[in-house]
């Protein structure tokens, strides 16, 4: 038996090689429908990896608590934040899932140095803000907590500032004008790259968040909190811990709305992967619909074929070979033709991800299981769409067939 069906493969292939120029056409389908599965697959997971990885390098297990424009207090509105540097103390001291808290204010300014000026956004916050962002001091010192406690005019700068302000100079211990105020430039930020949101993170400054609030922005308290918890895994159980924290703290009722909005970078990070997911799968069943272009390709080819050999099939026949035979040779050409255009389209796919990947600047994600469901349904819709003319093919009568010219 598995020398008859080496009979047939072999046969098959002196077949196809005889029309190797229709069968190469044949095989288009196949080779473009395996290779962008592949392309599709690899590529656009590479980009959901690169974008979670760019996500979590934001901050360790980080979340954001921002304040509401109002919050209601005995059942009048009331302007101005709800939020307070008390209740980031607070949410530190008491929530056992949240390592760290501090409070955050954010705004731009004009900041400009002894050679150069720049529009640059400015953080004001406490010396647990780098921790909690995960990020380091290149060169100098982070903010000190005497810093905070005297709101000494110092600040932190980044490499993108850097180089608006100072250029090569070494900024450090070097003076800049911040609105109105002057500052003392302590240290310099590890180089952080470009967010998700298509923003350069290293334009950044970096302030004690008390000289943000009273001498930058006029205000007591800041619009947000940044927390980071524990472990990725205490991450739910912190916003939890938060959301009853706060409102036991600003008196809210049963039925009273939240004054704050608690946001963390694992709800982006989940938002990411299901978007990814579902082009992901789009992207997959677009490419399968053309490897079913391809397989009604081969039938029509395989349809051709048994039409042309006709009375080939005749003198099989007549001289024994029985119909399970000759349907076992159409099922073994046809499966041939798709299964050399899968493998084809496999190192097309492999080639053309590699290449997309490294234009746009990511790593593609090459799946054994992609590769391996792209071949065995290229395969598949061959010998599915070879079932017609194969059928067709045993169920000749050897007496016309071999009047057929």
């Amino acid at each position: 038996m598995f020398a008859l069906w080496i009979e047939c493969f072999k046969m098959g292939l002196r077949e196809l090689w005889r029309h190797r120029l229709r069968s190469f056409l044949t095989m288009i389908g196949m080779i473009m429908g395996v290779s962008v599965v592949i392309i599709c697959v690899s590529v656009v997971q590479g980009v959901k990896d690169s974008l979670i990885s760019d996500i979590r390098k934001a901050g360790k297990n980080m979340m954001f608590v921002f304040s509401k424009d109002t919050k209601k207090v005995s059942g009048r509105a009331i302007g101005g934040s709800s939020l307070s540097r008390a209740d980031a103390e607070v949410i530190e001291r008491e929530c056992e899932a949240i390592a760290l808290a501090a409070g955050m204010q954010a705004g731009r300014f004009p900041v400009a140095s002894d050679t150069d000026s720049s529009n640059v956004p400015v953080t004001g916050s406490t010396h647990k803000y780098l921790t909690i962002r995960n990020w380091g001091v290149a060169e100098g010192t982070n903010l000190l907590p005497f810093d905070i406690v005297t709101s000494r005019r110092v600040c932190l700068i980044g490499q993108t500032t850097v180089r608006k302000l100072f250029g090569d100079e070494n900024p450090i211990n070097r003076m800049v004008r911040i609105g109105q105020l002057s500052f003392k430039v302590v240290g310099v930020l590890e180089p952080k790259g470009v967010n998700p949101l298509g923003m350069d993170e290293d334009d950044a400054i970096i302030v004690p968040l008390p000289i943000m609030l009273r001498d930058l922005m006029g205000i007591q308290e800041p619009r947000g909190l940044i927390c980071s918890a524990t472990s990725d895994h205490d991450v739910h159980r912190a916003v939890g811990e938060i959301k009853d924290l706060l409102r036991q703290r600003h008196k809210l009722g049963e039925t009273d709305e939240d004054d704050f909005k608690v946001t963390t970078l694992k709800e982006k990070e989940d938002q990411a992967r299901e978007v990814s997911n579902q082009m992901t799968l789009l992207m997959f069943f677009l490419a399968l619909v053309s490897l079913m272009v391809g397989g009604v390709g081969i039938m029509n080819i395989m349809l051709v074929a048994v039409t042309e050999r006709t009375r080939e099939i005749g003198i099989r026949m007549a001289i024994g070979a029985s119909t399970k035979m000759v349907n076992r040779q159409f099922l073994v050409e046809a499966a041939v033709i798709s299964s050399a255009g899968g493998s084809v389209g496999i190192v097309l796919g492999v080639l053309g991800s590699a290449y997309i990947a490294n234009q746009i600047g990511v790593v593609p994600l090459m799946s054994p299981t992609i590769v391996l469901i792209a071949f065995t349904f290229s395969a598949g819709v061959g010998v599915l769409f070879g079932l017609l003319p194969a059928r067709r093919a045993a169920a000749l009568n050897p007496i016309e067939a071999l009047r057929h010219d």
